[in-house]
C-alpha cells in the first residue's frame, strides 16, 4: 500500500538536470521551474501544457 492511500493524490514533481541546471515540472501547479543555486530558490520559467486527448475515432 502506498502512502496517501484513500486520499486524492497528485503526480510527484518530475526532476531533470540539463547543462548543470536543475529543472522541475510541478504537476500540481502546472509550472515549469528552474533552481537558482545562488539564491537557493525555485523560479517559475514557464507553464506545462494542458492535457491532450486522443481525437482518433
Amino acid at each position: 500500500m502506498s502512502p496517501g492511500y484513500g486520499v486524492l493524490k497528485m503526480a510527484p514533481t518530475l526532476l531533470a538536470m540539463a547543462c548543470n541546471k536543475l529543472y522541475a515540472a510541478d504537476c500540481a501547479s502546472m509550472d515549469l521551474k528552474m533552481y537558482n543555486k545562488k539564491n537557493k530558490e525555485w523560479a517559475v520559467i514557464g507553464r506545462l501544457p494542458e492535457i491532450v486527448h486522443n481525437m482518433d475515432i
